[in-house]
Parts: structure tokens; sequence; C-alpha cells
């Protein structure tokens, strides 16, 4: 009968504006009630997952340093080797976490939350002075 999208009537067609508002409030709702979310492999990963993010290196390629900051850049200032931080949620960084660097290893955070039970090496990509992490799941 319609063979063409604009050609159905106007109450078929759900707006945009709707769609967006009726998603917020479901999301919104899900996220009060504490409703467990369903991870890649299809099982049921209860919202008490938390990461552990182990700093493995910090280093610095002196050749660079010297080429392009005349060797005043020195290696990280924000990790320490062995530094730890506990991951709540993929979401949100973790207090004293580089921005820079959670939105580098962010992929890998988020495979490790939801599903990938062996530890995943990453690191910034700072290409003069990286950072090596170690994320893992805890209880795992």
């Amino acid at each position: 009968m319609y063979e063409r999208l604009w050609d159905q009537p106007k109450e078929w067609a759900m707006n945009r504006r709707d769609f967006c508002r009726g998603s917020l409030v479901t999301s919104a709702g899900l996220m009060a009630t504490g409703v467990t979310v369903t991870d890649l492999k299809g099982h049921q990963q209860a919202d008490t997952t938390r990461l552990r993010l182990s700093v493995l290196r910090v280093t610095l390629d002196q050749a660079l340093d010297e080429e392009l900051r005349e060797g005043h850049g020195g290696p990280c200032p924000v990790f320490e080797e062995g530094q730890e931080f506990i991951v709540e949620s993929p979401y949100f960084c973790p207090d004293g976490f580089c921005a820079w660097a959670w939105a580098d290893i962010r992929t890998f955070i988020m495979a490790a939350y939801f599903g990938a039970d062996s530890p995943q090496v990453s690191c910034c990509t700072d290409g003069v002075r990286p950072v090596f992490f170690r994320i893992e799941r805890m209880g795992v």
C-alpha cells in the first residue's frame, strides 16, 4: 500500500524528540533501580563489577625528548610505577587519573568491564613518554 517512507501516515512515524525523551527516561529508570546489564557475551553482568588499573611502566624516549622538548619534558608527572586505581564504572575516570590516558585506554577498559577475563595491557598515546597500564577485572 505505502511504498515510500514519506508516504506513511503521520501517526505512524515517531518523531525524534519523542524517541530521545523516551530513551532517556527508560535509561534513567533502569539505572536508578540497579538493574543488571547484559554484557557482550550475553551473560548477566552485575553492576558490582570492578577493575584494577595498575601502572606497569612510566617511560621516556630520551632522544625524542632532547629533539622535541630540548630535554625539559621528563617522564609523565601524573603516574608512578606500581600505582593502582580501582574503576567502579567504565564511564567515569577515577580520581587522580589522567583524562588523556583514560581516553586512550578506554576501549580496553570497556572490554575488561564487559567480559574479557584475561588481563589486558595498554598505554597512553604520548609518543615521547608513554605510560603502560595493566587492566584486569577484580576477583577473576
